[in-house]
Order: C-alpha cells, then sequence, then structure tokens
C-alpha cells in the first residue's frame, strides 16, 4: 500500500475519524450557519470558480473548511440527460478571475493552467482586463463600450 510506503493515513476513509482541515471540495454537500455565509461574489456568472474560491473566503474571515467523514456522499459527474446549466470555458475562467481578484489571490497560476488547457493568451488578457464582459459560449458579449475597456 502507498500509506506504508510513504508512512501516512489516509483520512475520511474511517466514519469514525475526527474532522480534519481541508483545502476546497465540490460544493455538493457543503454547508455553512446562514449568519457565517459570506456569499458569492455578484459578478459571478454560469457554472464555475466557486469551488475553492468560497472555501478561501471563509479562511480569510477566520473560519475553516472541514470534512467531516462520517458524512458520506457520491459526486455524479455523469448525467444521463445531460446538465441541466451552461457550463463553458470562458465564464468559468471569468468567474475564477473575478474570484482571485477579490481575495486577492495570484492569478498566474490560474493563467498558467487555463491557457496551458483550453484558452488563448489573447482571451485570457481580454478577461483580466475586461471582467465586467459577458460570456456567450465561446464568444465574448462586450457591454456598452467604456473608456476603460482594453480589447486589443
Amino acid at each position: 500500500l502507498l500509506s506504508e510506503k510513504y508512512n501516512y493515513r489516509p483520512l475520511g476513509y474511517d466514519p469514525n475519524d475526527k474532522p480534519f482541515e481541508i483545502q476546497a471540495q465540490g460544493l455538493g454537500i457543503f454547508s455553512a450557519k446562514l449568519e457565517h455565509w459570506p456569499g458569492f461574489n455578484s459578478d459571478f456568472r454560469k457554472f464555475g470558480g466557486e469551488e475553492g474560491y468560497i472555501h478561501e473566503k471563509f479562511r480569510q474571515r477566520g473560519s475553516k473548511a472541514l470534512c467531516l467523514p462520517f458524512l458520506k456522499w457520491n459526486h455524479r459527474f455523469d448525467r444521463p440527460n445531460g446538465v441541466p446549466y451552461p457550463i463553458d470555458t470562458l465564464s468559468r475562467v471569468r468567474n475564477y478571475m473575478i474570484g482571485f481578484k477579490e481575495l486577492g489571490l495570484d492569478l498566474n497560476p490560474a493563467r498558467e493552467h487555463f491557457v496551458n488547457n483550453g484558452i488563448s493568451q489573447q482571451d485570457w488578457d481580454i478577461l483580466y482586463h475586461n471582467t465586467d464582459i459577458e460570456v456567450d459560449g465561446d464568444r465574448f458579449i462586450f457591454p456598452t463600450p467604456n473608456p476603460k475597456m482594453n480589447i486589443q
């Protein structure tokens, strides 16, 4: 077993394990007390960017994200009837940028990931300078132009 070879104990498999702090998880079963809910950025659109973002938002407020080993669930990626909401890469990247900027996080790892896995440097630059832009599939919908827009 790898756990024996590297001298670690996998956590979360035994329902009797104590809760432990985690970096992030899928939000299918994420919960918080309503009075402590920080909310998502109102500029987020469509799907993506929320996982990890909300965990960090809690941490920046002095809270923790915990795994509760007794609480078992299964994240179902396959959907027999398809996904009932739009998913596109540019919207997801836009949400990540908005979230990273809000939280003061370094965008370079996100840029490296997305530019190496699906979007062009030009699209990254357009989104980086214009997060008020809307996205429809693989195209940008520019708001009423203003002098601050940087479309190059």
